[in-house]
């Protein structure tokens, strides 16, 4: 299955509700303890051991918690965790942006204008950047992270939002685990909020942006030019549902193009009416066009992708903030069987990548009122 994250549609939104059903499904779960009020899920191999580790974001005490795995079901908190991470960490991004082959921490920080550099050790534990942290200079805060190499000089990039402004702002990276300020901004749709997201959507070798526009029912693209620079592609914005506040991004019908799964959220209020996921299909030169609409629990605020069946296919999965759950979609062929599974108080973030060997992808969420992770592995079918 080709990732797009570093890079049989159905024909009206009409008939893909009617192909939602209920699916029969089992998970093996497992919950862990973090710090207080977990958001932001991160998943990547943070100490070279060939296994993917999990970070969280502890939004009430400003740390990351780090678990390492330990390759037979069990997770064990890296020497030190949880780290501090700066005021309300929003979004985390894992990347290495000082070029010693070692993962680091991109961590937007809400309700302040920074981002947390923590650079990694390799072996689980983290340090802050000397640069950090970093006042990016955007209104309100920045809501969300993102890295790629935009200018392919071999360091990595960073693109946050400037939601008060319509924008999203690219800083490019020293290598040393810094960016330069003070970046340049780029206009989007109105509202930029959680979470934009890059990957070669044209399939021209450069990392593009795709960021949702929360009161533009839309998303925007911007089409990397390979030097650092971008531009709107044609067609962008494009349509997405009411109130898109999150995206992921995926080939989800196996034509070897990155399409979109947009997250819409209405609201904190009691209207779960327009809450759902909203498929775009990529054509594999920067244009979208809508896909099928699909019915989650309340308050999809996060989505995330992978094969949690062990199929082959993309599923995709939403943490509901209001809904105690996470709503599983299960691709079969382009079609999308619903689940709902209840884990715990305030889903907020979610995160899906392979865990256990010889095992499909897990799911792994975080309720923020119960400061835990859940990991939710699918038992296989009999």
């Amino acid at each position: 299955m080709k990732n797009f994250a570093l890079g049989l549609s159905v024909a009206t939104a009409t008939l893909a509700l009617a192909l939602q059903s209920p699916t029969a499904a089992s998970f093996d779960r497992l919950t862990l303890k973090t710090g207080k009020q977990p958001g932001p899920v991160t998943i990547a191999d943070f100490n070279h051991d060939g296994r993917n580790d999990i970070a969280v974001g502890n939004t009430a005490d400003g740390t990351v918690t780090i678990f390492l795995n330990q390759g037979d079901g069990r997770f064990r908190e890296a020497p030190g965790s949880p780290f501090a991470a700066g005021n309300n960490p929003n979004d985390i991004a894992a990347a290495d942006v000082n070029n010693d082959d070692k993962l680091d921490l991109v961590i937007a920080n809400h309700q302040n204008p920074y981002i947390t550099i923590l650079l990694g050790r390799g072996d689980g534990t983290f340090a802050p950047s000397p640069a950090s942290p970093i006042d990016v200079q955007v209104r309100p805060h920045p809501h969300a992270v993102a890295v790629a190499d935009f200018n392919h000089d071999g360091k990595s990039d960073v693109v946050v939002d400037s939601w008060g402004n319509d924008e999203v702002k690219v800083l490019l990276g020293d290598g040393k685990g810094g960016f330069q300020m003070p970046g340049v901004t780029y206009k989007v749709g109105k509202h930029p909020y959680q979470r934009h997201r890059v990957a070669d959507v044209n399939g021209d070798g450069n990392a593009d942006i795709v960021t949702t526009g929360f009161e533009a029912a839309a998303v925007t693209v911007l089409l990397g030019d390979g030097k650092g620079g971008f531009k709107e592609a044609a067609g962008s914005p494009f349509a997405a549902g009411e109130n898109p506040f999150a995206e992921v991004i995926a080939d989800l019908n196996h034509d070897g193009r990155p399409d979109l799964a947009v997250a819409n959220f209405s609201g904190q209020g009691t209207d779960f009416s327009r809450d759902a996921v909203n498929i775009l299909y990529g054509d594999g030169t920067g244009r979208f066009r809508r896909g099928a609409t699909l019915q989650t629990g309340h308050a999809p605020v996060m989505i995330a992708a992978g094969d949690v069946e062990g199929r082959g296919e993309t599923d995709l999965a939403t943490a509901n903030m209001m809904g105690r759950s996470v709503t599983l979609l299960l691709n079969h062929g382009g079609r999308f069987d619903r689940t709902d599974v209840e884990i715990g108080n305030h889903p907020e973030g979610i995160a899906i990548a392979r865990l256990l060997e010889g095992r499909a992808s897990s799911i792994v969420a975080a309720n923020l009122e119960d400061d835990t992770i859940v990991i939710l592995t699918m038992k296989p079918r009999r």
